[in-house]
């Protein structure tokens, strides 16, 4: 018990005595950031769409999904540091965009260019949101949800 308390000491800061007790701490797995509750990892390898989505599913993720502008602007900000464009979890149903969680893109949302032929995947850079064909080889973004240090408490010595 005073390893775990001495980690999460380490990862989240030293809590104020009162607070510690309900205080939540999250953190990320090394390589990857954290930001707004969740945890993303650019990757510095090249894969096709479908190998990157099975990379992230094997470390409890998924490629990663815009869900409102301010994680947009975090994305867009992070691939002005970037070279190189990364696959995002958005690829093309039937007749529209869909997101790997089911959720289908509107198109006020997220601006794609170039989403017609064979280009049925997404990818973003600087910018930009490209289609592009999902068997050309990109770097990729994953994201997953934060951890937490569990909450111990002390035991009284009464």
């Amino acid at each position: 018990m005073v390893m775990l308390g001495k980690l999460k000491e380490h990862f989240c800061g030293e809590l104020e005595s009162g607070e510690a007790e309900h205080a939540q701490c999250e953190y990320c797995p090394l390589g990857w950031v954290l930001h707004h509750g969740k945890c993303y990892y650019f990757s510095e390898k090249k894969k096709n769409w479908s190998n990157s989505e099975r990379f992230c599913n094997s470390r409890a993720g998924s490629l990663a999904v815009i869900d409102n502008e301010e994680e947009k602007t975090f994305i867009m900000n992070r691939m002005k540091m970037e070279k190189g464009y990364y696959w995002l979890g958005l690829s093309k149903g039937k007749d529209r965009w869909l997101w790997v969680t089911g959720a289908w893109l509107p198109a006020e949302k997220l601006h794609v260019t170039g989403s017609s032929g064979s280009h049925s995947c997404v990818v973003c850079g600087m910018d930009e949101v490209l289609a592009e064909s999902c068997f050309n080889p990109n770097e990729w973004i994953c994201e997953k949800a934060t951890m937490e240090f569990p909450t111990v408490k002390r035991a009284s010595l009464d």
